[in-house]
């Protein structure tokens, strides 16, 4: 997940080998971001627990630390799967995000008509996904693309709408990449 901030796996690993935590040891991180260094931690043995006010990062470290205990071939298989039923659910009539009126409202300014239906189409499918750690997976493969399909000018950091025309299917296939 694009994560701006992000700490880099090498330098977690070489501070955590600074001070000499062995297998079994206990890592805590008060203020996790994206997981970067109980991802490291977890994958060197250790036990890990993080901490984050903020409930994004919260997800994509749950995400990362939890993906390690999950066999690779059934995520691959649950990545089949998915795609299959994005590609049967492809031609649904339109689906309407669960927003109040002035929340969608809201959206219309910063997204495409046509993307926020392919939004609510993945959002309605992501609901039906109640396995576990495979349900937050695709929630932040969701939140990873969000950006690049709204009319936000994807090279600045600040907010700034640049409008673009939207390309049918766009959310589906940058989606479907992001899996």
């Amino acid at each position: 997940h694009e994560y701006r901030g992000k700490f880099f796996p090498q330098l977690v690993k070489a501070l955590i080998n600074s001070v000499n935590l062995q297998k079994g040891s206990i890592l805590l991180d008060p203020m996790c971001g994206s997981g970067t260094a109980l991802l490291e931690a977890k994958s060197m043995g250790m036990k890990t627990v993080g901490l984050d006010l903020n409930p994004l990062s919260v997800l994509i470290s749950e995400v990362k630390t939890e993906l390690l205990d999950v066999n690779p071939q059934l995520i691959l298989s649950f990545k089949e799967k998915i795609i299959k039923e994005i590609d049967n659910d492809h031609n649904k009539s339109q689906v309407s995000l669960p927003l109040p009126s002035e929340d969608l409202n809201y959206l219309s300014r910063w997204f495409d008509q046509e993307t926020l239906n392919e939004v609510g189409k993945l959002l309605e499918l992501i609901n039906r996904t109640s396995e576990g750690v495979f349900n937050k997976f695709l929630k932040i493969c969701l939140s990873n693309i969000i950006r690049k399909v709204s009319w936000q000018k994807e090279t600045d950091l600040r907010v700034r709408k640049e409008k673009r025309e939207y390309t049918k299917g766009e959310v589906i296939s940058s989606f479907k990449n992001e899996l």
